[in-house]
């Protein structure tokens, strides 16, 4: 992947976990178990679809 890119990603990624700590130091007031569960599940499917996708893109 190219480096602007990989910071972008990363400074995504550093989003979406401050938003789930601070629903977490929140008590889960406001996000039910389901919705952080379905929020770490689509982070994961994007970080390994993007790797994936980034490795068919380089390798063509």
């Amino acid at each position: 992947m190219d480096d602007a890119l990989r910071r972008r990603l990363d400074t995504v990624a550093a989003l979406l976990a401050g938003c789930f700590l601070v629903l977490l130091a929140l008590g889960l007031q406001f996000a039910t178990l389901y919705t952080v569960g379905l929020l770490l599940v689509g982070v994961f499917v994007w970080t390994v679809g993007g790797e994936y996708v980034g490795a068919l893109y380089y390798a063509r």
